[in-house]
């Protein structure tokens, strides 16, 4: 009753009418509610990933991750406030880091520094070579 997508709009639908959940339907819940946040860290490592890839893929793993935190750090403060509120990408920033940093900030706003970055981009040797 609440597997796939149909089972947790039951649940969703459940819940605006205010009734009471069974322990099942409790269960199946906080299992897709604990699926979320990974999920989104996932595609945000995997544009992160992509971004190294397509801009940076000469770089040594430290400098391309300090190259990517910093020109991140940039972007949040310069660029951020004004596109967050556009539908799509500004096509100023197609081509460029700043595309993934807009697709990356709609995820997860939260700027990750240097160190997390490197975590993220410097394990990625198969990737590296499945892109090319």
């Amino acid at each position: 009753m609440t597997d796939g997508p149909e089972g947790l709009q039951h649940l969703v639908a459940a819940i605006e009418a205010g009734a009471e959940l069974s322990a099942e339907q409790r269960r199946a819940l906080a299992a897709a509610l604990r699926m979320l946040p990974e999920a989104k860290l996932t595609e945000r490592n995997d544009l992160l990933i992509k971004l190294r890839n397509q801009f940076f893929s000469d770089w040594s793993d430290n400098s391309a991750a300090c190259e990517i935190a910093k020109l991140w750090k940039r972007y949040a403060t310069d660029a951020w406030p004004r596109d967050r509120s556009a539908p799509t990408c500004p096509s100023r920033h197609l081509g460029t880091p700043r595309s993934f940093f807009f697709a990356i900030m709609r995820i997860s706003p939260r700027v990750l520094k240097h160190e997390m970055v490197r975590k993220i981009v410097g394990n990625c040797d198969y990737q590296r070579a499945a892109s090319r």
